[in-house]
């Protein structure tokens, strides 16, 4: 589900592991994906005080977001009917009507920090 979706919204990506053993999404790729981000201040100063290493311009560049971008705890999650999972997205089974979102986070430690990657217009945002 994952290959497909992003593929057919005109992301690239990379990864450990393959599709059917260990995948891990490292990163994904897409022209000015992150031009003009913003990350909200509450989240900064909540990343600061859990004294996590944090750099608000470190990431490589405008057409990726992937592990460790922004900061020591971020990364790609993803969760099926709002239930996350600490396995490998391989491991993920979707049946029809499950709501599956993937999300990059700067705060591993609270899954609820997150910005979502996956809209639509291929743009970033942030809840």
């Amino acid at each position: 589900v994952l290959d497909e979706y992003l593929k057919s919204e005109g992301f690239t990506y990379s990864h450990t592991g393959n599709l059917d053993d260990g995948f891990y999404l490292a990163s994904i790729h897409k022209k000015n994906m992150i031009k003009g981000y913003k990350i909200p201040s509450d989240l900064i100063e909540k990343i600061k005080k859990d004294e996590l290493l944090f750099d608000e311009n470190g990431f490589e560049s405008v057409d990726d977001l992937g592990e460790f971008d922004f900061c020591q705890g971020s990364g790609w999650m993803y969760s099926i009917n709002d239930l996350y999972s600490s396995y490998g997205f391989n491991r993920a089974y979707v049946q029809d009507g499950d709501v599956v979102r993937i999300r990059f986070t700067l705060q591993w430690r609270e899954p609820t920090a997150f910005c979502r990657a996956m809209e639509r217009n291929g743009r970033v945002r942030y809840e």
